[in-house]
């Protein structure tokens, strides 16, 4: 099964199946999430900070205070390449703004910040 069907199954499935295929009692499931959308804004955000987390490390050693913030945009770049589908869910579900405070954006803030530190720049963008 191809991750596009696996997107359209999972988008359909209700939350009987979902707290079933967790396996969690639907008391359980209610005493965490208000209900489908709950759930997805909690998996996309948990995604979204393991995403993050992935790109620290791939850019750990990397002193170019340009190329850090350049390397995170490029390797976004490529996630949106390889998994458009993750993208369409991402672009249209709002959470950028629900996740502004986390994963990608704090990130890209430092690294910018700490260019701009190396640089000798008096300027504060944030």
């Amino acid at each position: 099964m191809g991750q596009g069907e696996q997107s359209r199954r999972a988008a359909s499935a209700g939350i009987h199946a979902i707290a079933e295929r967790a396996d969690v009692g639907l008391g359980s499931f209610y005493s965490h999430f208000t209900g489908k959308p709950d759930l997805f804004d909690v998996a996309v955000a948990d995604a979204l900070e393991e995403y993050a987390q992935a790109v620290d490390e791939r850019l750990h050693g990397v002193d170019d205070p340009a190329e850090r913030p350049a390397g995170g945009v490029r390797l976004c770049a490529r996630t949106a390449e390889s998994y458009p589908e993750i993208m369409q869910i991402l672009c249209h579900s709002q959470l950028g703004r629900k996740c502004a405070g986390d994963g990608l954006a704090p990130r890209a803030k430092r690294d910018v910040e700490e260019g701009m530190a190396q640089a000798g720049s008096p300027w504060s963008i944030w």
